[in-house]
């Protein structure tokens, strides 16, 4: 475990570089999106985890191309990875053969928590005028407010929500 923790310090927290698995030169066209092959390289060895792609600084890739990131379920034998590419620009891109595409690093997936709707929240949603014209009866109003509460990221309070 402790070497294993190392190895990931070592590597910035890299399980794996994922490497263009396409044995010739592919050509993604202006403003397009391309699914690529990819390989795993360079492997810290890890046991079956979930795991991001996502840009790597090592990249072979123009950096406007985007890497579309991933959250994966990884076995360890695993060898293979398809990787999605976006150009950005109006000019085509070259991609070669063995090109560093992206990184796979640890991500460890969990349950949001159930806490208690704050009663600014709560103030919103009786504030919100669901339906001015009364098409819907008084259950799916309801129904939707209650979706409101449970998805309660939904509402922006401030500037600063994301």
């Amino acid at each position: 475990m402790v070497i294993r923790e190392k190895d990931l310090k070592k590597n910035k927290d890299g399980i794996a570089i994922i490497r263009c698995a396409v044995p010739n030169k592919v050509l993604i066209k202006q403003n397009g999106c391309l699914e690529l092959n990819g390989y795993i390289d360079r492997t810290v060895n890890y046991p079956d985890i979930t795991a991001l792609l996502q840009e790597s600084e090592h990249s072979n890739v123009p950096s406007y191309v985007d890497v579309t990131p991933a959250v994966v379920n990884v076995k360890s034998d695993q060898t293979n990875v398809i990787v999605t590419l976006s150009n950005l620009t109006t000019n085509t891109v070259v991609i070669l053969p063995k090109a560093i595409l992206c990184e796979r690093q640890p991500v460890t997936v969990t349950k949001e928590e159930n806490c208690t709707l704050s009663t600014e929240h709560e103030k919103i949603i009786d504030k919100l005028n669901i339906d001015e014209h009364r098409i819907s009866s008084t259950e799916q109003r309801e129904k939707l407010k209650d979706l409101l509460r449970t998805h309660k990221d939904i509402l922006s309070t401030s500037e600063n929500d994301i």
